[in-house]
Formats: C-alpha cells, sequence, structure tokens
C-alpha cells in the first residue's frame, strides 16, 4: 500500500491495482472480523449457532454499506473503478443473501432485509441517474 501512495503519476496503473487489492482487503478484514465476534462472542441468551447466524446477517449488512460507500465515493471522486467494485459488491452481497440469509431467516426478518438492500439499491441507481452525462475517470 505505501508503493502505491509513493508512485509518481506516471505509474496510475500499478497504483490502481494496489487500491484494487487494498479494498478486497479490507472487505476480507470486516468479514473476518465480524465472523470471529459471532464465533466468539459470549453467550448471553443464545445459541452458539444463533450467535454465528447473527454474525452472518452482520456481515451481509457490513457488505451492503461497504457498497454503498464505495459507490457513494466513485461518485464523489467521479471515479469508475471504485462504482465499479460498489456494483461487485452489492452483486455479491445480494447473492449471499439470497442464498445463505434468507434460507434461515423468518418472514419478518426477509422482508426487512428486502427492503433494506432494496433501499441501497435505488440510492445507488439514483446517484447513476443523476451522473449520467458526467464523463467517468479511474481513482
Amino acid at each position: 500500500a505505501a508503493c502505491a501512495f509513493a508512485a509518481t503519476p506516471s505509474e496510475t496503473a500499478g497504483r490502481g491495482a494496489l487500491h484494487f487489492v487494498g479494498l478486497v482487503y479490507l472487505l476480507g478484514l470486516i468479514t473476518a472480523e465480524l465472523w470471529a465476534w459471532g464465533d466468539h462472542r459470549a453467550l448471553e441468551a443464545m445459541t452458539r449457532e444463533e450467535a454465528r447466524f447473527a454474525a452472518i446477517v452482520w456481515i451481509s449488512v457490513a457488505w451492503a454499506l461497504y457498497a454503498a460507500s464505495l459507490v457513494a465515493i466513485g461518485f464523489l471522486r467521479n471515479a469508475a473503478t471504485l462504482r465499479w467494485m460498489g456494483l461487485a459488491v452489492f452483486a455479491l452481497t445480494l447473492g449471499k443473501v439470497f442464498i445463505v440469509d434468507l434460507a434461515q431467516l423468518e418472514t419478518v426478518y426477509r422482508i426487512g432485509s428486502f427492503l433494506a438492500l432494496g433501499a441501497l439499491l435505488v440510492a445507488a441507481s439514483f446517484l447513476y441517474q443523476r451522473s449520467r452525462g458526467e464523463a467517468p475517470r479511474d481513482l
């Protein structure tokens, strides 16, 4: 990561790749931290399986917030790479929610999950529609 910031402006290809690796690494750190929290947290009134499921749900929430922040920062910086990565994380989150999370949720929580993800996706699409005429640039 230090090499990315020390690189001269002519070395932008390597710098963009290091930014991408750093963002993927941050996503992995967030996921690992939440998984460890669910696996090792103190059990007050729940079982270990319930604690792990809570961690799985919070991972989805964290991924959705991470994706929304990447899209928002991508629009603020006018960086297409950040926006595309945010959309990829949104797609990953949607796949995880449909395959893993919804299989174990009750109906009320399924509805809440759909509403929250839908609101984030509508906000991202609103930003895309709003900036439709602007020319994107890289990181």
